[in-house]
């Protein structure tokens, strides 16, 4: 039972049309910060889209499958961006919008960042620019690695900035970054983030009690990826899989990573890199790869 064995990770299931948001900030506070992954469906319209087994669920329906006991789940979560100019500190924000950074308007600011950009980069911010913000410290965006990527959807007459942000994502002293995104962006964020995971797992204490390979994953990859993003097929898989070979055998026929998933309307997982345990932060994200991998437990 739960009690006896508690809820540690979850993968998630959502049809657009549900309250998604609500969702996961329930399994925040009941779970204590278990790391969760996932993504919506992509109906082409207001139809059912989740089934479970035989049974198609209505339109408005959510599966949520958690794991407790001799498994272990970890993240790997890729947004497809690079920042470009420095990171600021927010010095003025009323919900959504960021008023002042480091003491100074926003969009002068955003100016001036432009003004250094290069061409290529000032082609790139004006149909793709979004900004990072600060995740897991007040230092997190200073090099983007783990930022939480937001949109920025417009600016006020008065030199605000407008981003579209989620309950509690945006506050005084949270770090931003603008960033663009582009296919190498996005090609060299998905390999980097697979690095440090490989590199964060040889060094986690709790590494130790996993067996080497995963025994399965889940991925969650945004339906603007794919063949869209990087003209061709199965881009992110193949990324995957080369970068999981060196973990050993896997469980499937031919030695890979047996691994499953579906271009999703919105991913959800953490930011950056998460080895289970409590205390992560779960979001909504977009143009993102959420990678779940399944681990047994060494005495599985």
């Amino acid at each position: 039972s739960a009690a006896s064995t508690p809820l540690h990770s979850f993968l998630t299931f959502v049809d657009p049309f549900y309250e998604c948001a609500a969702l996961l900030r329930e399994l925040g506070e009941l779970f204590d910060g278990a790391p969760v992954c996932g993504g919506l469906s992509a109906p082409p319209g207001e139809e059912p889209s989740i089934a479970l087994g035989p049974r198609v669920l209505p339109v408005g329906s959510a599966i949520v499958l958690g794991f407790a006991g001799a498994v272990a789940m970890h993240a790997v979560v890729a947004q497809g961006c690079r920042p470009v100019g420095p990171s600021f500190a927010v010095t003025a924000c009323d919900e959504s919008l960021v008023v002042a950074l480091d003491g100074m308007p926003a969009l002068e600011q955003l100016q001036l960042v432009v003004d250094g950009a290069s061409d290529d980069e000032r082609k790139l911010m004006e149909h793709a620019l979004l900004c990072g913000l600060g995740a897991r410290d007040d230092d997190a965006a200073a090099d983007g690695r783990d930022s939480l990527v937001r949109i920025i959807l417009g600016v006020t007459q008065q030199g605000a900035i407008l981003i579209g942000v989620g309950d509690g994502e945006l506050h005084v002293g949270t770090r931003l970054q603008f960033q663009i995104r582009s296919r190498a962006s996005a090609q060299q964020d998905l390999d980097t983030q697979l690095q440090r995971y490989r590199l964060e797992r040889q060094f986690s204490p709790a590494a130790a009690a996993l067996a080497r390979a995963p025994c399965g994953g889940v991925l969650f990859s945004c339906n603007g990826r794919g063949q869209r993003l990087f003209g061709v097929s199965n881009h992110d898989s193949e990324c995957i899989q080369a970068a999981l070979a060196d973990l050993g055998a896997g469980a499937g026929a031919d030695g890979a990573v047996p691994l499953g998933g579906f271009f999703a309307n919105g991913e959800i997982g953490p930011v950056g890199i998460s080895l289970g345990g409590g205390g992560s932060r779960t979001h909504m994200h977009g143009f993102t790869s959420v990678l779940a991998l399944l681990f047994p437990t060494a005495d599985t």
